[in-house]
């Protein structure tokens, strides 16, 4: 069950055979629900500050591997490019921007070896200086200012590739695919397991765990062969077979 504020945890403490709780969004805070429901057991849903406890485990943030959602991009942008050419917008006031900014060079470079790249910042980041470029394809770094980045792009008919969530400002007919963060993927398995009376834990977006996965990929923008190579990627990362190089905290190469 989720909830959403102080009231909903009144509210539960009230409910009939309740088993445990799933908290999504700002509030209440993890050491809230542990104090006030002190004998269920407290999934948190993405919140970056949060911790786990004794019987709270916390899904998503901190620790998700942004490092593989860039990478991912990077090669999808990669393969979808047709000029050779892919675009970076930055500066979107996103969090862990220089780990998306290494992480998408190095998979636009797997995707296409001999691709060029044109970054701009959000401010300068026009449709008419990614074409000026040769950029087909587009990727912001997740952050406020990427929606309305890439809108503008797609505007263009530029093929836009995404990370975290699907731009709402991009026709779906101008998205080539994305990347996106799974929280229905480890809620399940966080959950089973402090039902089982194992200690809470965070369980953290990746790869490995289904948590970072592609998706939406449109077949107008990769093709059957293409998409395979997409798909070898995820399942090198998965059994540790590809390296990104590049550190996932920092960014750094490595």
């Amino acid at each position: 069950m989720g909830l959403t504020g102080e009231a909903g945890v009144a509210g539960l403490l009230a409910e009939p055979g309740l088993q445990a709780v799933v908290v999504e969004g700002a509030e209440p805070t993890s050491s809230a629900l542990a104090v006030s429901l002190p004998a269920l057991p407290v999934v948190v849903v993405d919140r970056e500050n949060a911790a786990p406890g004794a019987r709270t485990s916390v899904v998503g943030e901190p620790g998700a591997r942004h490092d593989e959602a860039g990478f991912l991009a990077g090669a999808l942008a990669g393969l979808v490019s047709r000029t050779g050419m892919v675009g970076l917008i930055t500066e979107t006031g996103g969090r862990s921007e220089p780990v998306y900014i290494a992480a998408f060079v190095h998979g636009a470079r797997y995707g296409c070896p001999g691709c060029g790249l044109v970054t701009l910042p959000t401010g300068e980041g026009t449709a008419e200086g990614m074409a000026a470029g040769g950029a087909d394809v587009v990727f912001a770094v997740p952050g406020p200012e990427a929606d309305s980045s890439l809108g503008r792009m797609a505007e263009a008919g530029l093929w836009i590739v995404w990370a975290g969530e699907t731009p709402p400002a991009v026709p779906a007919e101008q998205v080539a695919g994305g990347v996106a963060f799974a929280p229905d993927a480890l809620v399940p398995q966080a959950l089973e397991a402090l039902l089982a009376g194992d200690p809470g834990r965070a369980w953290p977006y990746s790869v490995v765990n289904g948590g970072v996965r592609l998706a939406g990929l449109n077949p107008a923008a990769l093709s059957p062969g293409r998409q395979r190579i997409l798909e070898a990627a995820v399942e090198a990362l998965a059994i540790g077979e590809l390296d990104i190089g590049v550190d996932p905290v920092t960014g750094e190469e490595r």
